[in-house]
């Protein structure tokens, strides 16, 4: 099985959950799996993996969602946060909740790099004059 292969977290993503469902196609075994994954999740990358599962193979969006608010939970990082942002608008389309996970990005960027991913965030949810108000402070702190 599988399951007795997996060593980590990516693994059980890798070898479980794609092989039952893209060569099985058992959604059964990949739900266990997923289960699995999830008992074995610690950061916030695992757990927006497993909320992609949830929404794009089983169109579970309260799973998903059960899972973002976890990302977000052992988000420790400025990395984690962004990661949350992108997991909120593009597993769920929640630009709100994409918003408040930027906001925290937003309010401990420090240098220009992270101003700019900023910047970038914002553009991708569609907010033109945040985006400008990061560059502008990507800018100042070049100099």
């Amino acid at each position: 099985m599988a399951e007795s292969v997996a060593r980590s977290f990516d693994d059980m993503m890798d070898y479980c959950i794609r092989g039952w469902s893209e060569v099985l196609q058992d959604t059964t075994s990949v739900k266990r799996c997923l289960r699995k994954a999830e008992s074995g999740a610690r950061v916030s990358k695992d757990w927006i993996s497993c909320a992609s599962v949830w929404r794009f193979t089983f169109n579970d969006v309260g799973a998903a969602s059960r899972c973002l608010q976890l990302a977000q939970s052992v988000a420790e990082y400025v990395s984690d946060w962004d990661r949350c942002v992108d997991g909120w608008q593009e597993i769920l389309g929640d630009s709100a909740a994409a918003i408040n996970c930027l906001q925290v990005v937003e309010s401990a960027a420090e240098n220009p790099r992270e101003w700019e991913r900023c910047a970038s965030l914002w553009k991708k949810l569609k907010d033109e004059k945040s985006a400008q108000r990061c560059e502008l402070m990507a800018r100042r702190l070049a100099r």
